[in-house]
This record gives C-alpha cells, structure tokens and sequence, in this order.
C-alpha cells in the first residue's frame, strides 16, 4: 500500500514543517518496524518517562530515519532534521490513532465490534463470544491477550490492545477476507494510551474492577476512568454496555449512562441475565440461567463462580446478536481458554492446573474454584511480575496462606527487578506458618511440585498462563508452563526407566 504524504495531510486537515511531498509505504510508531518510505510516529515512553527528554527523541528519529523513515510525526518540530517534513500535532498517540485508522480505509467502521473491558475476565469472554458467533455461521476475528485471529489464520500478538497501526492493519486484512464481526479485549493501557480512539464499538462489557495497573494509573479512580471511557464512546453512539450489576464499579457505570443500551448480568442483584441455583461439579459448573421471562439449566466445562460471571456476560454477547439459545450453549461448550484454568492431562497422578492469575482478586477467586474440587492438598506455584504493582505482592502471599497447603514460590516474568525482592515482597503477606519453599528458577519450582505432589493433590501453576517467555533483564527466555511440566514428567519417566533398567 502506498500513499502520498500530501494525500494523507489533506485527509486529515494536518499541518506539515519543512513541507516537501512524499511518497509513503507504511507508518509505525516503533523503530525497529520502520522501512523504507515509512512515516515514522513518535509516542512518548510511559515506562521510562526518562526516555521522553528532547535528546532521547532525537536520537530515536536519527535511528527511524536510518532505517528508511522519510516523514516524522512529533510533539515540537526538531531543527535539526529540517531536511524531513515534520508532521506537529499536539499529542502523538491521538494522532497514531488517527493516522493508522485512515491508512487502512476506517476498516472498523464496517464491523460488528465487542469491545471487552474489566480487571479479570476479558480473555475468557472474548473466546465465549468469538466462538459462538463462529457457531452462529458469523465470521469472527478475535484480539486477545493470547493471540490474534480469524478464518484459522493466527497472528501473534504483543499487547492485549495493539498499537493502532497492528490493531487497524489487522481489522482490513479480517474484513478484507470476509469477516463480518471482531471481539477484542480492551485494556485500560489500550485505553489511556489511544489505542482505539478510533474504533466504534457496536458493543462494549464491563466484567469487573479490582487492585491491577496502578503503577500506570496511579489511583483505582484513574484506572476506572479509563475503563470508562470506553463507554463513553458507546454512550454517544447509542450502542449496547453488558455490565456486570454485581460489581461496586459496575453498578456506576451503570447508573451512569443514559443513551447506551445497558444489559445488566449477576449472580447476587437482580439482573437482565442472572444465575442461581449454581453447582461446582469438578471441573464443570452448572446453574439456571435467567433470562427475558425464560430459564435454562446448564452445564458447562468451566471452574468457579467466576466463570459463571463470563458465561452470563458472553451470552449477553450472544442474545444482543440475536443468536439462538441452542447455539449459544453450543458455542460455550466448545470454547478452549489457554491458559485460563486449563486442565493438562498427564500420567502424573495429581490434578496439574494452569492459569492466568496475577492480581489479588483473581488468585483470590482461582483459590477458592482450586479449593472446592481438590480432594487432597492445594499446591501453589507462583511469583509475581517485576516492574509493577509491588504492593499486590504481599496481598497475594496472604491469599496463598490462606488458600494453599504448600507455596512454591518462584519468579514470574522479572523484567529488571531482582527476583529475590520480588519474593520477599510476597513473603511479606505469609501468615505464621505457613508451608513453602522457594525456588527462584522456575522450572526448578515445577519440578519440585511435581517431586512432592501426590494422588488426589491438585497443582496450581499461577502467573503466567498462556505466556511463552520470560523477560529477564530484557533478554526473553522461552518458557511455557504447560510444556515444562511436560518435559519435566518426560524426564522423570525417561529416568525411572533407566532406573529400571538397571535393577534389572
């Protein structure tokens, strides 16, 4: 795709320094993805506000520019690139938004997009939803935290929210193709960082608000603020909020708007869509769900109460499109979460779970789900992420002593933080007496569970879920859970056969 510079100035009524047409074939807020002919975007660091100092800025345009840049986007023009047209606007990101959503034709506009918001839950949601339309003979792209995709093509994915360029490239490719709906988690970075200014959403839902990010936001009200906003862009296009009434946050969401259509669900209040009669059956729930005068009994194969919130915010998903009940249910039966309380089949003989979980209320309310099917001991694997919320730390040690028979602490994903303080912040919120080792290798920490785990226990392997590496340092180490807990039991087989052979 290319386009003259000049073309895309006119199109978006934008102001040019050191003006001289060009001929563009890309643009991207990121170095490293500069090519030739690109138009190269600044965007402010939030993690390391340090990098954002005039001198820093320079020194990140002579490397686009290097690399093929030929026009700049920025904040002040710089004199000493005077040979390079300068784009100024006042705030970069908007302009990201902007410029990505007219480079790709506005392909969100010709979708049926659910956006899904909340602490805990969006990923869960998101593949309900997306298969379910599936089910219902819709094509459907999904972005998610785990990945990106559609029609069986899977794009891999950096941020739960993409930058706008990804995210806009993205959404042409699918309706290019023939898809005619997109379901996409939305962070409240995606959020405040005007990753999706320029999206309408036909739908948005709002799952839940608890402790998470406030290293980014600050105060839970900043962080509500930006989850709300994506709201506010539902309220003014009369769209449809699906809102959990349960939730302290929710219930003022709701008292909020005035011209959205608002869908409530819950367990507790009364509700548009609510669950009672709820059963945990191993690693199946049933409950009655509640709905339009009607009620229909389920059963699904998901853990825990809070999966029975996904559920009813997924079908809400499912009845606004005007799916049938048959197909919605249908839909949720064959949805796979990686990651998301995901059972591994293995010889060993304890149950070996692993999840997502990270923040106090989701290790909270995955312990309590682990909790009530273990028939033996609960074992926690877990550490927490470096470089960010450090006081969640010692909120989570308390949870897992309050939960779990044995702790297994071990690094998480570090970043540059040192993994010892990392765990000593968690050991911080330990009762007295509480059992656990510790293990600053990861695969070290697995393989010890797996050494003392036994019939009947179940393992908990917390933090990390679908991920696939490690940040350490800024160097990424391949590490997937599920597949270390693999090798490991390979490993201990391939042993006791050697073992064997021996005695023999």
């Amino acid at each position: 795709m290319k386009l003259n510079l000049s073309a895309l100035l006119r199109e978006l009524e934008l102001h040019c320094e050191y003006p001289q047409d060009v001929q563009l074939t890309g643009l991207t807020c990121v170095n490293t993805d500069v090519s030739d002919g690109f138009l190269f975007i600044w965007t402010p660091n939030y993690l390391m506000p340090a990098e954002n100092s005039r001198e820093h800025i320079e020194a990140s345009v002579a490397d686009a520019l290097q690399r093929g840049a030929v026009a700049l986007v920025l904040e002040a023009p710089l004199s000493v690139f005077a040979q390079v047209p300068q784009i100024i606007v006042p705030h970069t990101r908007k302009a990201l938004s902007r410029l990505a959503a007219c480079w790709y034709g506005q392909p969100a506009q010709g979708l049926k997009l659910v956006g899904v918001t909340g602490t805990n839950g969006k990923t869960s949601i998101a593949y309900m939803v997306e298969q379910m339309l599936n089910h219902g003979g819709h094509h459907t792209a999904l972005v998610s935290t785990v990945e990106n995709r559609y029609l069986n093509r899977i794009i891999p994915t950096v941020n739960t929210t993409p930058e706008a360029p990804v995210l806009h490239g993205f959404f042409r490719q699918a309706k290019d193709d023939g898809v005619s709906h997109a379901v996409m988690e939305v962070s409240s970075h995606g959020l405040s960082l005007n990753r999706v200014d320029d999206v309408d959403f036909d739908v948005a839902v709002f799952t839940n608000l608890t402790r998470d990010h406030l290293n980014h936001h600050g105060t839970m009200a900043d962080y509500f603020a930006a989850k709300k906003s994506l709201f506010d862009s539902v309220e003014r296009s009369c769209g449809t909020a699906i809102i959990n009434i349960d939730d302290a946050y929710g219930a003022e969401l709701t008292a909020s708007l005035s011209h959205a259509r608002v869908v409530t669900y819950g367990i507790d209040a009364e509700a548009d869509l609510r669950a009672t009669n709820i059963r945990y059956l191993g690693f199946t729930i049933a409950f009655d769900l509640w709905f339009d005068g009607e009620s229909y009994a389920l059963e699904l194969p998901f853990v825990g109460k809070h999966y029975v919130y996904n559920c009813l915010a997924a079908i809400a998903v499912g009845f606004h499109y005007g799916l049938a009940a048959e197909v919605i249910f249908a839909g949720l039966q064959k949805t796979v979460i990686p990651g998301r309380f995901e059972r591994l089949m293995t010889s060993h003989p304890a149950e070996i779970v692993v999840d997502f979980a990270h923040t106090p209320d989701g290790v909270e309310k995955t312990l309590i789900a682990a909790r009530a099917i273990c028939r033996g001991r609960l074992i926690a694997v877990m550490g927490s992420g470096g470089n960010r919320d450090e006081h969640k730390r010692p909120m989570i040690g308390r949870l897992l002593s309050l939960f779990c028979d044995l702790v297994v602490l071990t690094s998480d994903t570090p970043r540059f933080e040192d993994p010892e303080k990392i765990l000593a912040d968690i050991e911080r919120g330990f009762l007295a007496n509480t059992p656990y080792e510790k293990y600053i290798d990861r695969r070290e920490a697995i393989e010890y569970s797996l050494r003392v785990a036994e019939a009947n226990d179940l393992i908990m392997i917390l933090g990390r879920g679908h991920e696939t590496y490690q940040n350490m340092a800024g160097r990424h180490v391949p590490f997937v859970d599920k597949d270390v807990v693999l090798e490991c039991l390979t490993a201990r087989s391939l042993d006791a056969a050697e073992d064997a052979c021996e005695l023999a």
